[in-house]
């Protein structure tokens, strides 16, 4: 058996020199950093979308009014809902672009 293992550790035919290490660890490095700057790019992206969501909600209310027993209370809020008014404008058909008889 320690024969076996001095002449394993002695055999050095598969032996990689020292510029194909270098070359091994110099794509490994241009790997990791390319992959490392998309995931930074990705996570940047996630967080401005997660910030503009937070941003875009609106969390505004208002009641005019509570009648309790007959008695009229004006007491409410003063934070009006802004609502977004999008017209939509009705839009004519339009005939295909495509002119092609069908086969018989």
């Amino acid at each position: 058996m320690s024969r076996l293992l001095r002449k394993l550790w002695s055999d050095d035919c598969g032996a990689l020199l020292a510029s194909e290490f270098l070359f091994l660890f110099s794509m490994l490095v241009v790997g990791t950093v390319t992959g490392m700057t998309a995931m930074r790019q990705a996570l940047v992206s996630e967080m401005v979308e997660s910030g503009n969501a937070l941003l875009a909600l609106n969390q505004s209310y208002s009641f005019s009014g509570v009648s309790v027993a007959g008695v009229a209370s004006t007491a409410g809020s003063s934070a009006v809902d802004q609502t977004n008014n999008i017209p939509m404008a009705q839009v004519a058909a339009s005939p295909a672009a495509i002119s092609q008889t069908p086969c018989e």
